[in-house]
This record gives structure tokens, sequence and C-alpha cells, in this order.
């Protein structure tokens, strides 16, 4: 069984629904910034073997691709991905050419294949991450799936890592405000950054650390399309740019959010790791 976030995210990750050029004209920075915080060459050249990588809720790959050109003289990466949408998965093995060698796809959930079919994942892993993809783990598991993903760790080297937005963020307040837009809807109940931060901290203690990082998603005021496109991904929605300009409060946040000719959209992304 999903969560309601996860079939939002599963109707909304499809070839006829998800603009990928559009979303990362505006979002690929989050990426950018992730490269910045976590030596990725360097831990992937320290493994004294073909480093094993699972990649939890893959998306459509942009964080390998945007990854790939930095890892000039990386050992083989023996590549698992996971996520519900088949489109997905397709989209993400197009972009893992070498070092990247892609091996299982698992088109399911986090939750089927760590709590409850636990040997369909055999292997022990060097690194385990989920990048932009825990909003949509299910809360009444997400304890036991977080420690059940760290005990798929090798020891010593290895390391689980979530890239997860902070309540303190633009990402938090839209889906705040979608709430008020839609209210009949079976609304996204989104886990947030500190959800996870207060399980692994407690959890791992010395093991764990997190850091913060701050940034902005501009789109021109011209743009009316990037800015449709970015507030209906942001939601998992179809919500129309005239039905937030309409709303009082969601229209005067958007009027808020103009600086210059750009609509800035402050994030605040937290980078949780903890080591094997």
């Amino acid at each position: 069984m999903t969560g309601k976030s996860t079939e939002n995210a599963l109707s909304f990750y499809q070839e006829n629904t998800f603009d990928r050029d559009k979303w990362f004209k505006v979002a690929a920075v989050d990426y950018i910034e992730l490269c910045k915080l976590f030596d990725f060459p360097a831990f992937f050249q320290s493994t004294t073997h073909p480093c094993h990588l699972l990649d939890i809720g893959c998306g459509t790959g942009k964080f390998p691709q945007i990854l790939h050109p930095h890892l000039h003289n990386t050992q083989d990466i023996i590549y698992d991905y996971l996520d519900p949408s088949e489109y997905s998965l397709k989209q993400t093995k197009n972009f893992l050419k070498p070092p990247y060698m892609p091996r299982t796809a698992y088109q399911t959930i986090a939750e089927d294949i760590i709590l409850k079919n636990r040997d369909a994942v055999p292997t022990l892993y060097d690194m385990i991450w989920t990048i932009h993809s825990a909003y949509y783990l299910q809360r009444n598991t997400l304890a036991p799936l977080l420690n059940g993903l760290v005990k798929k760790l090798r020891k010593d080297t290895s390391v689980f890592m979530v890239y997860l937005a902070s309540k303190n963020s633009s990402y938090h307040e839209i889906n705040a405000l979608e709430k008020e837009l839609l209210p009949e809807k079976g609304n996204n109940d989104f886990v947030w950054a500190e959800d996870i931060d207060d399980i692994l901290r407690n959890s791992h203690g010395d093991r764990y650390t997190c850091t913060p990082v701050t940034f902005a998603h501009t789109i021109s005021q011209d743009d009316e399309d990037i800015l449709e496109r970015y507030l209906q991904q942001c939601t998992l929605s179809d919500i129309t740019l005239s039905a937030w300009r309409a709303h009082s409060n969601a229209g005067k946040w958007l009027e808020e959010k103009k600086s210059g000719k750009a609509y800035n959209f402050s994030q605040t992304v937290m980078l949780m790791q903890v080591r094997g």
C-alpha cells in the first residue's frame, strides 16, 4: 500500500505530465549545491572495490546526470535504483553511462523491499542515497525504514545520505498554500528534512551529521509558463497560475516573492548523512 503523496507523485511522474526540461531549468541548482557539499569523486575513488550504490527514489535521473562529468577517474559504480514509476526508471537508465554500471531497477517503493521483502535486496552498499525523494515516504513506517536502509550499508567508509528540503523553505510554503487552494483534494503529506533529522539524530548519534544549505530558485517575471509548471511540480497538481493569483493568500505570497524582474523562491535543504 502506498501513501497519498506517493500516489500523487506516481501520477505526476509520467511522460505526458512531467516536463523535465522546464523543471530543471529552475531546480538544477539543488543538485549543483549538493555536489559542493560532498566530495563524491573522492568518495568513489576511495573504495578498494567497485562501489555499490543504491538510489532510493531515482526520479528521472537528474542527479547522476549532473554528477557524471565530475567522475573522470572513478572506478565502476554498480548502480541499483528504485522508483515506483516505470517512466522514471527508464529515464534514469538513459543517464547511467560509465562509470555508472546499471544493474537492478526496482519498480516499487522503498517500504516494500526494505520492510516487507527484506531478501529482495541482497547487496550491502557503499553508498545509499535518497535525493529529493524522501518527501514521499510513509510517515507511519519512517523510522524503521530509515534504520533498515542504514543496515544495508557496508561497514566503515559507507554512507547513507538524505538530501531534503526543510520546513524553512519555499517548497514547504508552496505545499501549505496548496492545501488552501485545493481543500477538497487528498493533499500531500510530505516528509520534511526535520522529520528525517529527528530520527537519524536520535538513532545514530555520533555517526550522524547534518549540513543545511540555502539558495534560491529564480524565475523571470516574463516566464509565466515556467512559473506555472514550477508551482505544479512542487505540489504535484495542475493548479493554474491564474488560480494562484486569484486566491487571497496565495496571490499575496506570490507578490511577495517578486524581486526586481524575477520571482525568487528561497530554499533551505539539508544534507543528512549516517556513516557505516
